[in-house]
């Protein structure tokens, strides 16, 4: 980030100061002006009569909690929202300098010449120069954020979330690695080319987890969430997962107005972030220092393995997502209470049903049928309850009571929705094509197939003409097939799945529950036609996007091991 010329001059004295601090004496110091020259001469004076360097002066005896030389001692949020910040910006930085930025002039020299009170070594750590109950004390919780982030975004962070939580700044005590951890020691390590090992680190981490009890995971921008492409953020949120311990997910608050105003236009982002997170992986995230991630990867094959790691965090992150999601719908439900809107924003309507969604793909329909039925009401009160996006919402509260086998209350919401859209002219739409899809599937399970084909037919030839996506499209073609099949058209069925096997490639991954229906369909259909092999293939395709999303234990799941339970007999494997 640029700087301005008054702050690049501020650096450059505080820099040369620096230099003459850590000298204390010589040329250097003669060289400055009288006010700067006095300036560090006091200082090097102070810095030595405050701590001597001596390495007898180490503490010995067991260490009190919170105090010097405490493994866990961390500064307050209130000496990070007023002391720290000052410090960083009276040295010529600001709140957009990142920690990477701040660390050598700031954090590091801070405690540059004074005596650690661990191993009574010269240089401490950043914490152990802070005096007072204010500003350090036991650790309340860790930190689990990227260096790349700035002090602002930190700061302001933690100050939000204590006053979110009604918290005493001055009683939470917050452990932050660059400030928490000798990084005097770590520069001499890295000077000698010498690391912390990793499974040290991984250790000393693992106990102040389970310690401290309670790990603040930072996101920072929720439209590029940076954390997520870090190793080290990755294997933290992990292990704080692993651990059972307290873990909250936060956002800086500047973020949460973004995020309501994505979900109100409807951009695309929420779509976008949501599909990065169910791509998190840890062999492709990144890492400062090469050989920390080759030894994460080795220890996470050696202990839960990259399977389980990487699917623990994506449904954690995924559910934060989806509760941040209701919270910023909640808060805009609350403002139009407040200001007494006449009708509900028809923009907010698809934010509404696209959380819901997610909330149906982590297993959780009932919530989602929940939120939807609660914006619905709302819809109703405000007279809003016969437009298109009404439609929308009661489609949604239909195929969540479908899912529930509550066949009665899907046909009502179901045909509630196709008669508002038949009254708008609106079925011709890709809204439309999902709504006579659904009304198809239920029809079919009704055991009235030949209304059912001409339903999901007509869903068909929708999709088509809006140009659906091809998920979309196999979605509804796998049930014709299944439909036509049941029939006994086989040469039909047999050109529809082939049609969903070109759409929808066995090895798609993908984590919602209707491509994951589709794929069990088409192993049920390849089975019927004594393709075994392939069945099954695409049959544990489904079984695992099932488990993905927590729908072993719901109606999907029994699908899938019905499937692959046909699939064994058919093979004669009674067993």
């Amino acid at each position: 980030m640029a700087l301005t010329r008054m702050e690049e001059g501020a650096r450059a004295v505080f820099s040369i100061v620096n230099e003459v601090c850590l000298a204390g004496t010589g040329t250097a110091a003669e060289c400055l002006p009288p006010l700067l020259r006095d300036t560090a001469k006091s200082r090097a004076a102070a810095l030595k009569d405050i701590r001597k360097p001596r390495a007898q002066e180490a503490r010995s005896e067991p260490v009190a909690s919170g105090e010097l030389g405490c493994k866990l001692r961390a500064p307050s949020v209130h000496y990070l929202t007023t002391g720290f910040l000052r410090e960083v910006e009276s040295a010529g930085f600001s709140r957009d300098s990142t920690i990477h930025e701040v660390e050598p002039e700031i954090i590091r020299f801070k405690g540059a010449r004074l005596v650690c009170p661990r191993d009574g070594n010269v240089g401490c750590a950043f914490v152990d120069t802070l005096e007072g109950s204010d500003d350090a004390g036991p650790a309340t919780m860790m930190l689990s954020y990227t260096w790349g982030y700035t002090v602002g975004e930190i700061v302001d962070t933690l100050a939000h979330y204590c006053e979110r939580r009604g918290l005493d700044p001055r009683r939470t005590y917050v452990w932050m690695c660059c400030l928490c951890i000798n990084q005097s020691r770590v520069q001499e390590k890295l000077r000698r080319g010498k690391t912390v090992s990793f499974d040290t680190f991984s250790e000393e981490f693992g106990s102040r987890v389970t310690s401290i009890g309670h790990v603040l995971a930072l996101m920072g921008t929720w439209e590029r969430p940076q954390y997520i492409t870090r190793a080290w953020c990755i294997y933290e949120l992990f292990v704080a997962i692993s651990t059972g311990c307290k873990l909250d997910i936060i956002l800086p608050p500047g973020q949460v107005t973004g995020f309501l105003n994505s979900l109100i236009q409807g951009d695309g982002l929420l779509c976008s972030v949501w599909d990065a997170l169910e791509a998190i992986d840890v062999r492709n995230a990144k890492a400062s220092i090469p050989s920390d991630l080759e030894n994460i990867l080795r220890q996470v094959e050696a202990g839960p393995g990259m399977s389980n790691l990487n699917q623990t965090v994506r449904n954690k992150l995924k559910t934060w997502f989806a509760d941040a999601a209701e919270d910023a719908l909640q808060q805009l439900q609350e403002t139009q209470r407040r200001q007494q809107c006449k009708y509900v924003c028809q923009r907010i309507v698809q934010g509404v049903i696209r959380v819901a969604q997610m909330m149906a793909e982590l297993g959780e329909e009932a919530r989602g049928k929940r939120l939807a039925l609660a914006w619905y009401k709302r819809m109703v009160q405000t007279g809003c309850s016969d437009q298109p996006k009404a439609a929308a919402i009661l489609a949604r509260i239909g195929y969540v009571s479908m899912l529930q086998c509550e066949a009665v209350s899907a046909h009502a919401y179901f045909e509630q929705a196709y008669a508002i859209r038949q009254a708008t002219d609106t079925m011709n739409s890709g809204e439309g094509a999902e709504l006579q899809h659904w009304r198809g599937w239920l029809t079919a399970m009704h055991g009235d197939l030949p209304e059912a084909l001409a339903k999901l037919q007509d869903a068909d030839r929708i999709a088509r003409q809006q140009k659906l996506s091809d998920l979309k499209r196999c979605c509804i073609l796998s049930k014709v097939s299944l439909v036509q099949l049941a029939l006994g058209r086989r040469q039909a069925a047999w050109e529809g799945m082939e049609e969903c096997r070109e759409l929808l490639p066995p090895a798609t991954k993908t984590s919602l529950l209707c491509p994951a229906i589709s794929k069990v369909m088409i192993a049920y259909v390849l089975a019927k036609f004594g393709e075994l092999d392939e069945a099954m293939r695409w049959a544990c395709q489904a079984k695992q996007t099932s488990g993905n999303i927590g729908a072993s234990d719901l109606q999907f799941g029994a699908y899938c091991y019905a499937v692959m339970g046909y699939i064994h007999a058919e093979r004669g494997d009674l067993d």
